[in-house]
């Protein structure tokens, strides 16, 4: 769902490209949605589902660790529900999928067999 606001912010950007581009439009358009805040939309938080493998930590300084980290997420004002370790994570890898779309493409001998990445 897309609002006028936004709509308009994208037409007035292609416009723009097309004007110093020779009339052409970009291949590829990535949308990165950031520094938006989640307050003032409301959910429900639930508890991060942790697995422990091996571990010399106690189980209660993991625990600890892991809830102040949950604190320490640059893109929110509030505490999210997985480590931001995770979160950066995933957002390397979506830019890596937007920008480098060719390296994830699947093998031929993986294409019949469920395989995702």
């Amino acid at each position: 769902m897309l609002s006028a606001h936004l709509i308009d912010a994208f037409k007035s950007r292609l416009e723009l490209w097309q004007k110093y581009n020779q009339g052409t439009l970009p291949d590829n358009i990535v949308i990165f949605r950031d520094g938006a805040c989640r307050a003032k939309y409301p959910a429900k938080a639930s508890p991060p589902r942790l697995t422990i493998v091996v571990s010399a930590t106690a189980a209660n300084e993991l625990e600890s660790l892991t809830y102040e980290l949950c604190y320490l997420y640059g893109r929110a004002i509030k505490a999210v529900s997985i480590c931001p370790p995770a979160y950066y994570a995933d957002i390397v890898c979506e830019r890596a999928r937007a920008y480098r779309p060719e390296i994830f493409e699947v093998h031929e001998t993986l294409k019949d067999t469920i395989y995702y990445i």
